[in-house]
């Protein structure tokens, strides 16, 4: 799955950008072979390879779309950004998310949210709101599949455990959590009954053609609510999408735990697409204004490269 539609000089700009500092010259490219212990590349000049490694191995191929996608990132963000998340009441029974695209919000900083709610004083909600506006998508992003698997999982910017559900199902038929930070919900013993004995973690919009009812919001609605209950807050149990009002109390603001530094370590780590695509959305947004669409990113993030590697 690609984070941008790159144009065949904006391949070249990011191999350029990558190779600028470590190979100054097609004589001497000893000090970047030493530093690939698995890897090659080929960098060409007017068509003819100028300095190659392992150009004849056969080599799984990596997203190097995200290392375009962290430079970007860096450079509209700052390494010490961190993304908010926004709770408000309004007349006292309905509790309003308001989402950013925060892609870490999991369920260990959801329980530190309900903990942070209870001391501002929240003992009881009759439903949630659930506010996704700050992104508006209008398609999947490029490569999408919608399959089961998690690296498919649609991106949003009101998501928790990076829209997907990790589930137990016993032969037996049981089905439990497999995360002990994440309690039992509705929604994975749903998803639980339409998949094969074993250990999963999946895609929950991928159910959603199969069941209306399971979607990526009811997961959020449901594990808001399951760790609001475990700090004694009363709970109800609908949810709906909306909007927050200008007359809604500000409860709460929560900025992610991890840095935009940190943020992407994890997704250059474990090559997430989900987490490339909520910050590509993110820096869209934050260059050009809610809300975050693909058009958006896409130009923030060609402009940012070409700021990076100050090149025309």
């Amino acid at each position: 799955m690609r984070c941008f539609r790159p144009t065949a000089p904006g391949i070249l700009l990011l191999l350029w950008a990558f190779f600028q500092v470590t190979v100054s010259a097609a004589e001497d490219s000893s000090s970047l072979d030493d530093l690939i212990d698995h890897g090659g590349y080929v960098l060409t000049s007017n068509g003819a390879a100028i300095a190659q490694l392992n150009s004849d191995a056969l080599l799984i191929p990596a997203s190097t779309i995200k290392i375009a996608t962290a430079l970007s990132t860096l450079e509209i963000l700052g390494p010490s950004h961190r993304i908010k998340t926004e709770f408000y009441l309004r007349d006292n029974d309905v509790l309003c998310v308001k989402g950013y695209g925060d892609p870490f919000l999991i369920s260990e900083r959801v329980q530190d949210i309900a903990l942070s709610l209870k001391k501002k004083g929240l003992d009881r909600v009759e439903s949630i709101l659930l506010d996704g506006s700050f992104f508006e998508l209008e398609s999947p992003p490029d490569g999408a599949e919608n399959s089961t698997n998690p690296y498919d999982a649609q991106n949003s910017a009101l998501a928790v455990n990076f829209n997907t559900v990790a589930l137990i199902k016993h032969d037996t038929g049981i089905i439990d959590s497999a995360e002990p930070q994440t309690p039992l919900l509705d929604i994975t013993r749903e998803i639980g009954t339409r998949v094969k004995p074993g250990l999963h973690r999946v895609n929950v919009s991928a159910f959603s053609q199969r069941n209306s009812s399971i979607t990526p919001d009811r997961l959020v609605a449901e594990l808001i609510a399951a760790q609001l209950r475990q700090q004694d807050i009363a709970v109800g149990k609908k949810f709906h999408r909306g909007r927050v009002k200008p007359n809604d109390t500000l409860l709460y603001t929560y900025r992610s735990e991890m840095t935009v530094a940190q943020v992407l370590r994890a997704c250059l780590e474990y090559s997430s697409n989900f987490i490339a695509n909520q910050l590509f959305l993110y820096c869209g947004a934050r260059r050009y204004g809610a809300p975050a669409t693909w058009d958006k990113a896409r130009k923030a993030m060609t402009n940012a490269i070409y700021a990076v590697t100050d090149l025309d």
